[in-house]
């Protein structure tokens, strides 16, 4: 779709829409984490000075987390721990729908541990497996996404092969039955989910932990809740016209604080939200502009930047220039470039650290982001890993 592609140039993030399952590096245990880094076609680690110490020998991995990593042999996952040993033999399925051998999948967020549990693929049927790897709920559901605050989206098809998601807790025991065409991991004690009407248009509004509705689904989109607000759009996004909606800010009440004026805009994180805008006098692939607003809905930001990622550790990563001839570059929290735009897409910064990449593409109808070489810099724009293939 012309709309999700144009998305994923939009937001420069590790992971896409909230709807989306994925992984976050946690602040207290991964201080020390490895680094996923590729050499000649296969995978291995760096430790946060540049030094590889798990040898490049996987043919894919996913991060570390909670002190394993997912990684794959003939397409099949296991998990090592930080000394490369393997805790849990490669004895699962691939993850249906990852990257073709030519895409980056080093940086996918897939496969990972929360909440001592992991989604893991046996016989076509997702389940969970804890750190020993014993399969502690049962695979048996068509989809599944990671634990987050003590439950997990999990989905079974319906005769008319349509999702219908609902959610368990940790003892694989289904406490919100599966209705929901689409839902989010809950944060903040709130998910995003969506139903569907008689003319099958989505709308989207936000459940509780007992599947009680508390903001009714009256949204085109909705993101997750992040610092009080979350993100939802009145209009736009399964619209024919690719990108130009009608976003703003809720609080937990349902109620607009920022009101919804923006064509696009994302979750807040540390105290400011990207939002952007489109000239719709000017073809929209060449008039997007994005900027900065804090939880009142002032500008700190101009709408400048062709793309804009969420601030981590008070940098940013922008791109600068077009949707066709553009580099990414990393700003401050006052809009000052801090390092120049040279990459051709970057990741956030975690623990002083950034995956980037030099001569990589966007290609395909979603969008992908494919080849090129990734390595890691640090706040002095400086590499610690030269890109690698």
């Amino acid at each position: 779709m012309q709309q999700l592609k144009f998305i994923n140039y939009l937001l420069i993030l590790t992971s896409c829409l909230s709807v989306i399952t994925g992984c976050k590096l946690d602040n207290v245990s991964q201080k020390n984490t490895l680094l996923p880094v590729s050499i000649k076609g296969k995978y291995g680690f760096i430790n946060n000075k540049g030094k590889l110490v798990i040898p490049a020998e996987f043919d894919h991995v996913y991060r570390f987390r909670e002190g394993l990593a997912a990684v794959s042999i003939a397409h099949k996952i296991g998990f090592i721990d930080e000394k490369g040993r393997y805790l849990i033999n490669p004895l699962y399925e691939w993850f249906p729908g990852e990257p073709s051998d030519s895409e980056p999948s080093t940086f996918k967020d897939f496969g990972c541990f929360t909440e001592g549990l992991s989604v893991v693929i046996m016989n076509g049927k997702y389940g969970y497996i804890d750190m020993t790897g014993k399969m502690v709920i049962a695979a048996q559901f068509d989809y599944a996404k990671n634990f987050s605050d003590g439950m997990a989206a999990i989905a079974y098809k319906n005769p008319d092969d349509e999702e219908q998601w609902g959610f368990i807790d940790n003892n694989g025991k289904i406490v919100i039955p599966p209705q929901f065409s689409e839902a989010s991991n809950f944060s903040e004690g709130l998910s995003a989910v969506a139903v569907c009407n008689q003319s099958k248009e989505k709308k989207w509004g936000y459940i509780d932990k007992t599947g009680k509705i508390i903001i009714q689904p009256s949204f085109s989109f909705a993101t997750h809740f992040s610092e009080g607000l979350a993100a939802v759009s009145t209009a736009g996004l399964y619209s024919n016209k690719p990108f130009f909606g009608r976003w703003g800010f809720i609080d937990k009440t349902g109620k607009f604080v920022i009101n919804p004026s923006f064509g696009f805009a994302h979750a807040f994180a540390e105290g400011v939200a990207v939002v952007c805008n489109e000239d719709k006098n000017s073809d929209w692939k060449d008039s997007i502009k994005c900027g900065y607003i804090d939880q009142t809905g002032n500008l700190l930001i101009k709408l400048q930047f062709v793309s804009a990622g969420d601030f981590s550790e008070s940098y940013a990563q922008v791109k600068i220039g077009n949707l066709t001839e553009s580099r990414i570059g990393f700003i401050d929290k006052t809009g000052n470039i801090v390092i120049n735009p040279k990459f051709d897409n970057a990741y956030n910064f975690v623990y002083g650290l950034a995956e980037v990449n030099i001569g990589g593409k966007f290609e395909g109808s979603g969008g992908f982001f494919c080849g090129g070489k990734w390595g890691y810099i640090d706040k002095k724009g400086q590499y610690i890993w030269e890109p690698t293939e």
